[in-house]
């Protein structure tokens, strides 16, 4: 998509060897000048100084295009204190209320959540093995290809003993 939308549109039938740094920088503006986010920019970039480094490996052109990246400012974060969490898994839906308390309890992305099957699950061992995540449906492995595995608190064993359901492999199957 990043090449659908943003790459092409701007450097259109230019070809790669064509593209110089004059022509990312003027890129980076005209995308910030959008309201694009330095690190949404720079994921842009990303993709770009990736086609340039295959094409160099397939030797396509002889020699790469180095690509500045944008300076991002730290984020900061706010994370809920325990007497939050609390209320917030107190007022959840109860349908909601499992995948919350495993979010919260084992800090996995929504991805990792969507693509969690029962096998990934040791209710008596108390952890997960984080081994996949599901975006739109697509199945994939965990962000940077890290499986992993992950103790659960009681609280989180708890919710999933409750939530456990015969309607498919995924412990959260429903749209």
């Amino acid at each position: 998509s990043i090449l659908g939308i943003h790459l092409i549109p701007y450097f259109g039938p230019m070809r790669l060897g064509q593209i110089t740094r004059r022509e990312v920088e003027r890129f980076k503006a005209q995308q910030l000048r959008k309201g694009l986010k330095p690190a949404t920019v720079n994921n842009h970039l990303a993709v770009l100084s990736r086609m340039h480094s295959v094409a160099v490996e397939w030797e396509i052109i002889d020699h790469g295009l180095k690509v500045k990246l944008l300076r991002v400012p730290l984020e900061e974060h706010d994370f809920f204190e325990f007497e939050e969490a609390d209320r917030f898994i107190a007022g959840a839906d109860p349908e909601w209320r499992c995948m919350i308390v495993v979010a919260l309890k084992t800090g996995m992305r929504q991805s990792e959540l969507l693509g969690l099957k029962w096998d990934d699950v040791d209710l008596v061992a108390g952890r997960i093995n984080v081994r996949r995540s599901r975006y739109k449906g697509v199945e994939t492995t965990p962000k940077n290809h890290r499986r992993r595995e992950i103790p659960l608190a009681d609280s989180a064993i708890a919710a999933l003993k409750v939530h456990r359901h015969l309607k498919g492999d995924y412990v959260f199957c429903n749209e």
